[in-house]
């Protein structure tokens, strides 16, 4: 599965690669988009669409998207984590098509750190999905979440990625 991204006059548009279709993120909400002509994980745009992205693990494009596309609760504190765990890049722009596919464009994302009162010296980051619904329609969409694509995706965690509901 490959993650495409762009910005354009300030709009960020993220694109993920699936063996069905292209899925693209942006002001007009998820629609499906020819797949075939996306197959570099290095994003190769039309110079009409803006600035191509480098999205590997090591790139501070990268981080700087994330950064876009979740608020980060304490911003020190989440960079300095995901500079020192780069997996979670990726996965972390992965996680933001599932989650925008599944809960919508009204809900929110957050990023922050968490510290376990058991375990002090094992830091995690948490992903908050800030929504507005019910809890039983939020709990049974984090359900389709969860089985859907985040368990598939959990071990390239590496037990540092957490996700969570917040109501509104």
């Amino acid at each position: 599965m490959a993650i495409l991204a762009n910005i354009v006059a300030g709009n960020v548009a993220v694109f993920q690669l699936t063996r069905q279709a292209l899925w693209q993120r942006d002001v007009r909400g998820l629609m499906p988009q020819d797949a075939a002509i996306w197959s570099e994980p290095r994003i190769s745009t039309p110079s009409a669409w803006g600035t191509a992205l480098n999205l590997s693990e090591e790139s501070n494009e990268a981080g700087y998207l994330l950064s876009l596309l979740y608020s980060f609760r304490d911003f020190r504190a989440v960079a300095s984590f995901l500079s020192q765990n780069k997996e979670l890049t990726l996965l972390l722009l992965e996680a933001y098509g599932q989650l925008r596919l599944r809960f919508g464009e009204e809900n929110t994302l957050a990023l922050e750190t968490f510290i376990d009162p058991e375990a002090p010296s094992e830091c995690s980051l948490v992903a908050i999905i800030h929504v507005s619904l019910s809890p039983e329609r939020a709990l049974k969409i984090m359900d389709d979440f969860d089985m859907g694509w985040w368990l598939d995706a959990l071990q390239r965690a590496n037990h540092k990625l957490m996700f969570a509901l917040e109501y509104a």
